[in-house]
């Protein structure tokens, strides 16, 4: 056997995976993405006067019970879609009455 077969067959041995590494730099860049997402959620408060507004929409609902009604000092709020606020809700729901989790929702679309 030459000295090129059998390197040869020692590389044959040592495949090289291409999909793993493609699967690697994707977990790479979704970790990067949740933690450029996430990392800065309640550093700063709200900023007025949009965000206050429709966080206000989001506490009603959550304050009233009614997940599918829009509130907005205890009246319905129907002039936008709700999919923002029922996420904003379900944000305070889980992650508490605060910048975090009225951002939740956000940083995940």
């Amino acid at each position: 056997m030459s000295e090129t077969e059998s390197i040869r067959s020692e590389a044959d041995g040592l495949e090289l995976h291409p999909k793993r590494g493609r699967s690697l730099s994707g977990v790479a860049v979704a970790v990067l993405v949740c933690l450029l997402g996430f990392g800065f959620q309640g550093s700063r408060g709200v900023w007025e006067p949009d965000e206050g507004f429709y966080s206000n929409v989001a506490v009603g609902m959550f304050d009233h019970g009614d997940g599918l009604t829009p509130r907005l000092n205890g009246e319905p709020f129907l002039d936008k879609p709700p999919l923002v606020y029922w996420g904003a809700a379900a944000g305070i729901f889980v992650f508490g009455r605060n910048e975090w989790g009225l951002r939740a929702a956000n940083a995940l679309w």
